[in-house]
């Protein structure tokens, strides 16, 4: 669904859709081992991936509209040639009806129709630079179909990268905390939607082209994490800011997410956590709103195969 808390004035809504329950101030910045969907806000992310994965995901709005899609990745030569994931993403923002009057037969005429569905594949290549560099670029395809009329289609392209700046470890046993306390401070950067949109019976919709720059902080153990993300955007159709933070907190089996994102005058918040059965992951939040923009979002992640 085209919510507030990824789309912006300009057209082609599915090219920023929020498709984790993971806010992007995470994904975008902090490289989520579990999580594919950071491919969608900064494809240097998948550098993190230590193994093959199968993510699904979807949103739920208030009304009939909803957006869904499926994500694999799979690390290359054992994750020495970096990582490979591809993927799809369907939306849909429900059902209309047509009425127009028909000279032939003089009466009035009705159908029911989608209103808009937007179907986007992608393909995304992210590798390590050493140990504390990471690089990415996506190439996706997007159609749209307003009412089942009328068609377009849109090429675009993604690039980011992935810093490592500080990793610290102290602790350990006799030590206060008992056990080895991990910090690590990332940056990440991303340019998305670089491309050419078809036109609407000849009217172009400009893709919503961004730049993305964000910083994480990591506290982790082998009994809790804590994370912290902030992001920045700056949409270049509309020439205006807009951006947000996150946090997730927790033990490596469940943790409880948190995230704001300010979008001109507006902002929303989400609400959800995270739970972890060996190979598998599901998350879920809520994104409350007394507008239309309120929306539930779930995903489910499988590792298989051995790590890289």
């Amino acid at each position: 669904a085209a919510s507030a808390w990824a789309a912006g004035g300009s057209g082609w809504p599915i090219f920023r859709q929020a498709a984790s329950p993971r806010p992007s101030s995470l994904t975008a910045t902090a490289g989520i081992e579990g999580d594919l969907t950071g491919a969608l806000v900064n494809p240097a992310s998948l550098c993190v991936i230590k193994g093959a994965r199968l993510q699904t995901f979807g949103e739920r709005g208030v009304g009939q509209d909803g957006l869904g899609g499926l994500l694999a990745g799979v690390p290359v030569a054992g994750g020495a040639g970096g990582v490979l994931a591809a993927g799809a993403l369907y939306d849909t923002a429900g059902s209309m009806e047509l009425a127009w009057f028909d000279p032939a037969t003089k009466l009035e005429q009705k159908k029911t129709v989608t209103a808009q569905r937007d179907v986007v594949g992608l393909l995304t290549y992210a590798r390590p630079l050493g140990r504390r560099v990471g690089v990415g670029a996506t190439v996706k395809r997007g159609t749209s179909r307003i009412a089942e009329e009328m068609e377009a289609t849109a090429w675009a392209a993604d690039a980011g990268v992935l810093w490592r700046v500080l990793t610290l470890r102290r602790g350990g046993a006799g030590s206060w905390w008992q056990e080895t306390i991990m910090d690590q401070v990332t940056v990440g950067a991303s340019v998305r939607n670089l491309g050419k949109a078809g036109a609407f019976l000849k009217e172009e919709a400009r893709l919503p082209t961004l730049g993305t720059l964000g910083v994480a902080y990591a506290r982790r153990s082998k009994s809790w994490v804590v994370t912290v993300g902030v992001e920045g955007n700056y949409l270049l159709p509309e020439s205006r800011w807009e951006g947000g933070g996150a946090l997730e907190a927790g033990t490596p089996v469940v943790a409880f997410l948190a995230g704001y994102r300010r979008a001109g005058p507006d902002g929303f918040w989400t609400l959800g956590g995270t739970v972890r059965l060996g190979r598998l992951e599901a998350a879920y939040a809520w994104q409350p709103s007394k507008f239309l923009t309120a929306a539930h979002r779930v995903s489910l992640a499988w590792r298989f195969g051995r790590r890289a």
